[in-house]
């Protein structure tokens, strides 16, 4: 990459050695590729793993993809540092229980409740699942997408969300889900679940299916006597 940069090279194509016929571990050798594309600093703007078959390329894509909750949820609490205390999140899994899918909108348009947590006006809401893979609020989230550019896009398709600043308890209680999440070991771990069939949600979200780790509910939010403001400049 720094070789890319010296030749102002703009794409760069790398070819994914070691990722199976030597006996390296290919979850390993792909992971590393990824990371470290993904932490450099450089100017190329686009970067091309070329794999060996098509089974090999799936497994990039999977790995592509998994942070990409990850930094949705990294982008809310972006956007809740600069003022958007109302942003409300509402995961959980599909009928068929194969994709995580989450709902993003504005308190007022969420019924929290334990039982059956659902968003009044679906058209209101933005929405991600794990079946679009990396395509989310009209763009694209992977592991090189900063939490910064992500809560862009969450704005740009949420145009009537303004800052209130008028519930730090919720900021609070949804910063620490998102360390909770960033912490657990494996991408299939590092998903809230508010509701699925037959989960028990009245201990609180899970991080995770299956995993045990619990998250407290969220706080209610309190009660705008003020006038909505218009929406941001």
């Amino acid at each position: 990459m720094e070789v890319a940069d010296e030749l102002g090279a703009q794409i760069v194509a790398f070819p994914l050695i070691s990722t199976g016929a030597f006996g390296w571990p290919r979850h390993d050798a792909i992971a590393a590729a990824i990371d470290t594309i993904a932490s450099v600093n450089t100017r190329v703007a686009e970067v091309r793993l070329v794999a060996l078959d098509e089974e090999i390329r799936e497994e990039v894509l999977a790995q592509l993809t998994s942070p990409t909750p990850v930094r949705i949820l990294q982008g809310i609490r972006v956007l809740h540092q600069r003022g958007y205390h109302r942003l409300r999140i509402l995961p959980g899994m599909s009928p068929s229980g194969m994709h995580w899918r989450i709902a993003i909108t504005s308190a007022d348009n969420l019924i929290d409740d334990s039982y059956d947590p659902h968003v009044v006006d679906l058209d209101s809401a933005l929405w991600y699942t794990t079946d679009g893979f990396t395509k989310f609020a009209g763009g694209e989230v992977t592991v090189v997408s900063t939490p910064e550019a992500v809560a862009d896009l969450i704005l740009n398709a949420l145009p009537e969300m303004a800052p209130s600043e008028d519930d730090p308890a919720y900021v609070s209680w949804f910063a620490d889900l998102v360390s909770l999440v960033e912490h657990q070991p494996s991408p299939s771990r590092r998903i809230p679940v508010a509701y699925d069939d037959y989960f028990d949600a009245s201990k609180g979200w899970e991080i995770g299916g299956g995993s045990g780790v619990r998250h407290p509910h969220p706080p209610k939010a309190p009660v705008n006597t003020t006038k909505r403001s218009g929406p941001r400049k």
